[in-house]
């Protein structure tokens, strides 16, 4: 086991005490409803990319916990897109069918990951832990990156909007969203599967731990 494993174990220590903080201290708004599933599913994402390290990876546990840790990214940003488009204004709503709608496609390709084997093949260790992609896995990568798009979309879109400090704390979100998009998307998506470049596995579950921070920050500022 190396030092990656115990930093993701703190990290997402670190994530479940806060999901758990803006909970209990925080009025239970929509916005703080969708950063809760956000950050829980970060924090899933996060420990079942390290957990599978203390298992032999031809075991059938860390096989599925690895498939677990695609379903749980897969919610990542689409629970994101909806905090954003409801922050900062705790009484604007956000259509059913829309969430339904738009939800739909980030739920197939979670539940496909984590039992379809056109979507995983299975997985291997080398110097970093690999993953063997199925021919179907383009529409989980093409899901993944239209919500990753859409977000600093609407962060963008809604800091021409405001004005002070609301639009100061937008422009520290997209600071912060570049980043840790970035470092996530690239690491453990876009150089693995579009290019089959294999880089520490542990560098993007890390960097969300910048992300929440930020928006846990800009809760608790509220």
């Amino acid at each position: 086991m190396d030092y990656g494993v115990y930093l993701l174990l703190v990290i997402a220590g670190l994530e479940l005490w806060l999901t758990i903080y803006i909970f209990t201290r925080y009025q239970r708004t929509k916005a703080i409803f969708f950063f809760g599933l956000f950050t829980a599913c970060v924090t899933g994402w996060v420990l079942t990319n390290s957990i599978p390290l203390l298992f032999s990876y031809s075991s059938w546990q860390s096989d599925f916990l690895q498939r677990l840790s695609f379903s749980f990214a897969a919610f990542i940003f689409p629970f994101l897109y909806y905090y954003i488009l409801l922050h900062p204004f705790p009484s604007i709503d956000i259509n059913k069918r829309f969430i339904l709608f738009t939800s739909l496609p980030a739920f197939f390709v979670s539940i496909a990951t984590l039992f379809d084997k056109n979507f995983v093949i299975g997985f291997y260790d080398t110097s970093v832990r690999a993953t063997i992609y199925g021919d179907s896995f383009w529409m989980y990568a093409v899901v993944m990156l239209l919500f990753a798009i859409l977000i600093p979309v609407e962060i963008i879109l809604k800091r021409r909007r405001l004005d002070g400090y609301y639009r100061y704390q937008f422009k520290l979100l997209f600071s912060a969203y570049l980043f840790s998009a970035a470092v996530g998307l690239l690491i453990n998506l876009i150089l693995p599967y579009f290019f089959d470049l294999k880089i520490n596995y542990w560098l993007g579950p890390a960097s969300s731990i910048i992300w929440v921070s930020m928006v846990w920050w800009v809760i608790n500022r509220r």
